[in-house]
């Protein structure tokens, strides 16, 4: 079957574009790279010193899957790890987990703090 010349066209230019957009993609994936070892140890021990001082309050189970979920639509998300500050980011209740700590804020403002009065509502 042949395809007229119009539909031809249009085809092509429909290729072309599709090609750019996956090069513009590739190009903002590249630009998301997690910040120096330097500065991740730098932004986690100040973190655990404030949470430290605010009495290591954790998160339940269930804000901590909130978390994750609301973390893993985000653009800086990749292998369970914040590539903005460098954190880790899963479902464990284990101390280096940004998202165990209720006192902790996302650094692109997609969840913030959890109060003690909302933990017991």
């Amino acid at each position: 079957m042949k395809i007229p010349k119009k539909y031809k066209e249009k085809l092509k230019k429909y290729e072309e574009k599709r090609k750019m957009n996956k090069e513009e993609k590739n190009k903002q994936e590249e630009q998301v790279k997690a910040p120096s070892l330097i500065k991740q140890a730098k932004k986690f021990s100040v973190d655990a010193i404030k949470h430290a001082v605010k009495g290591n309050p954790t998160c339940t189970q269930e804000q901590i899957n909130e978390r994750l979920k609301i973390c893993e639509s985000c653009k800086w998300f990749r292998s369970n790890r914040c590539m903005k500050c460098g954190c880790a980011c899963n479902k464990n209740k284990k101390y280096l987990n940004k998202l165990a700590w209720a006192d902790q804020s996302c650094p692109v403002g997609k969840w913030g703090p959890i109060e003690e009065n909302e933990e017991e509502s």
